[in-house]
């Protein structure tokens, strides 16, 4: 009897063994451990959202290409049309490829700002992540966080400044052979015009990715100087990467 009573606890004592286990594992989690789960999840959170939004950006660029595209060649046969009042076949041929080169330059122009915004967000992702260790340290990052989501909303701003710009086409409105160069002008200056302002929405991206930086020096303590060190730190290690 007393055999069986023994082998009994013997084989409960074996069945609650792992949920001893279990719950000595849980209760020896500390707080630290949880906080760095806690922000390892937030960022892989961040960068499936930062994905997502670059693949939106980049399927609604491509679909304002294809519709650039149509209105390209009517303003091509619009063209045509109007220079048949020029006599001279040399301004002919040099007025058209003024008219390809403008709608060229918007969409290079474009394409170059585009690759900013690229590096902007990526530079952020890394404040984002700086962010989350000085925090598990004992930092205060409410003020880098609130910076951080400023500067996410100056992106978005300046990508949809280049979507909007994406979709516009320059027409060279030519009324007579006299007035060619100031009607030629007009278009450029137009063209200009507009790049400069898209220019000037993704200026506001930069800063805003700066003041997020600036906020995450503060939060750690750092001075002026190691503000702007930190910030060099950032752009080189961007730079590196797209050069490999």
């Amino acid at each position: 009897m007393k055999q069986k009573v023994a082998t009994s606890l013997a084989a409960g004592a074996i069945i609650l063994l792992p949920l001893f286990c279990f719950a000595q594992d849980n209760a020896t989690t500390t707080p630290n451990e949880t906080r760095r789960r806690e922000a390892e999840e937030r960022m892989q959170q961040r960068q499936e959202e930062v994905e997502d939004r670059r693949e939106e950006f980049q399927q609604q660029m491509e679909e304002r290409r294809e519709l650039v595209k149509d209105r390209a060649e009517e303003a091509r046969e619009n063209l045509r049309e109007r220079l048949q009042n020029i006599r001279d076949t040399r301004k002919k041929a040099a007025l058209e490829r003024i008219n390809e080169q403008l709608g060229r330059l918007n969409e290079r122009v474009l394409e170059h700002l585009s690759n900013i915004l690229d590096r902007l967000e990526n530079i952020l992702e890394r404040i984002a992540e700086r962010a989350e260790r000085a925090e598990e340290n004992g930092r205060d990052v409410s003020a880098v966080r609130a910076a951080i989501e400023d500067a996410e909303d100056a992106i978005q701003a300046a990508r949809d400044a280049i979507a909007a710009q994406q979709g516009q086409t320059y027409e060279l409105d030519i009324s007579t052979e006299e007035t060619l160069r100031p009607d030629v002008g007009a278009t450029r200056k137009e063209l200009h015009d507009d790049l400069r302002a898209v220019r000037e929405v993704v200026k506001a991206a930069h800063d805003a990715v700066r003041d997020a930086a600036v906020a995450l020096a503060h939060s750690m303590g750092l001075g002026d100087d190691e503000e702007d060190e930190q910030e060099q730190e950032e752009e080189n290690e961007q730079d590196n990467e797209e050069n490999e």
